[in-house]
């Protein structure tokens, strides 16, 4: 029997960045933003062979032979 485990491993980041836009009297004129995002998954499978259940299968089929 093999085991099979998935492991995920998830960053996420978010850069936002606000400028404001002043006018001719120095008032705000105009707000610019800026988002920036960034997204990175990594997926891992990890496959085991159970060894405990493998060597039962050799103990028993020798088992099987010893006695036939």
């Amino acid at each position: 029997m093999v085991e099979k485990t998935e492991v995920k491993h998830i960053e996420e980041n978010m850069k936002v960045k606000e400028n404001i836009v002043n006018g001719p009297h120095g008032r705000p004129e105009s707000v610019v933003l800026s988002v920036e995002e960034d997204l990175h998954v990594d997926d891992d499978i990890i496959r085991k062979k159970n060894e405990l259940e493998a060597q039962n299968t050799m103990h028993a089929s020798s088992f099987s032979y010893a006695h036939s």
